[in-house]
């Protein structure tokens, strides 16, 4: 690729972008367009499922928190255990 000469007063893009200080390549075009950042995926799928109070859910075999897609996959054998356990042992109050 050769560079041509222009002269002080040419009037092109080229010079222009030159005379501001920024190079082409930071300019888009089709091949180099910006694209946008990638962003995580889903946000449902990250992070933990908690209850009420802010406490996370453990998992039964691990006692790590569980994360929120595991949760929802087995949301209604969760709730029915925690409604029986509130069954069996009443509040006092």
């Amino acid at each position: 690729m050769t560079d041509t000469v222009h002269s002080n007063d040419c009037d092109c893009f080229r010079c222009k972008i030159r005379s501001i200080q920024i190079s082409p390549k930071a300019t888009p075009n089709r091949r180099r367009a910006n694209q946008p950042t990638k962003k995580d995926g889903n946000s449902w799928e990250k992070g933990t499922a908690k209850d009420e109070r802010g406490m996370p859910y453990l998992s039964p075999g691990t006692l790590e928190p569980m994360p929120i897609k595991t949760f929802v996959e087995n949301r209604h054998k969760i709730e029915e255990s925690k409604r029986r356990a509130l069954q069996s042992h009443p509040q006092e109050g």
